[in-house]
């Protein structure tokens, strides 16, 4: 019998992936997956598609997203998994959480504009498809259909970073707050790609704030990182996690759908902590 193949860090149209939920799951059955999450940035308007499409091609689904957060001046990242889905008091804050997206992709094409750089938002939409969810890398596509850049790495690179003359920083809110409200929807939280973070204590520090597991396995870590996550994850009780980020885009850097070595009993393990929601 084959092990299992597991990839819990994946996106859609419906955030900024370029596969829509039906061809992410085509791609995912051609590769031969056997468990699937589905992770768009703030939203979980894809995830009942998905579980239909899964259910149809017997793969196993696991309900997440992956949601934007603040420590210490930098952006974290936290997966989380086995959400309930229809939580209005969860949905009402990703809803402020998308309403902080469209201000800061607004606030970009202001600043893009003021040095010379003519997009619009209309030049979004082309890029924007099942997502009502606009980011950077739709702004990055903009760029390079308009002749400014002539790939995303480039847009990134010269308008869309951190000091470029298109960055605006997000206001979102404190990881701590986030981690409640995955933990009261009944969710079980996980630092996405931790080895991203300049600051390495970040882990332990919201280890204390209830963050339940640690994404060991991504595209941007070195095997060395990914065993030392893995080991720090386990030594701790964490519950070690991996996944692509898989986003469809042609050349990205990220790893393909499937491709990491997950561990198999990341599932059990997530399923074991979550929680149904509290009142």
């Amino acid at each position: 019998m084959n092990p299992p193949k597991i990839d819990l860090h994946t996106h859609t149209t419906f955030s900024d992936g370029q596969l829509t939920p039906e061809k992410l799951v085509q791609l995912a059955v051609k590769k031969k997956l056997t468990h699937l999450s589905v992770t768009d940035h703030d939203t979980v308007e894809a995830l009942s598609q998905i579980r239909a499409l899964c259910d149809d091609a017997k793969i196993e689904w696991i309900p997440g997203i992956e949601i934007s957060s603040e420590w210490g001046g930098e952006e974290v990242h936290l997966l989380a998994y086995f959400i309930d889905a229809e939580d209005s008091e969860f949905l009402n804050f990703l809803s402020e959480q998308k309403k902080d997206r469209v201000r800061r992709i607004d606030s970009m094409i202001e600043r893009l504009q003021a040095h010379g750089v003519l997009i619009e938002k209309k030049d979004l939409e082309p890029y924007l498809k099942d997502s009502s969810l606009p980011g950077r890398p739709h702004v990055a596509q903009a760029l390079v259909r308009k002749g400014y850049v002539p790939n995303l790495k480039e847009a990134f690179r010269i308008y869309l970073s951190p000091n470029r003359p298109g960055y605006v920083p997000r206001q979102v809110p404190g990881a701590p707050i986030v981690l409640q409200k995955i933990r009261k929807n009944g969710g079980v939280a996980v630092l996405a790609h931790p080895g991203l973070l300049r600051d390495r204590s970040i882990p332990e520090t919201l280890k204390k704030e209830g963050l339940q597991g640690l994404e060991a396995y991504h595209p941007s870590h070195k095997k060395s990182e990914m065993k030392a996550f893995a080991v720090w994850g386990e030594q701790n009780g964490m519950i070690v996690t991996g996944g692509s980020d898989f986003h469809g885009f042609k050349g990205e850097k990220n790893a393909a759908l499937g491709s990491l070595p997950v561990p198999a009993e990341a599932v059990e393990r997530l399923r074991r902590a979550a929680e149904p929601p509290r009142g």
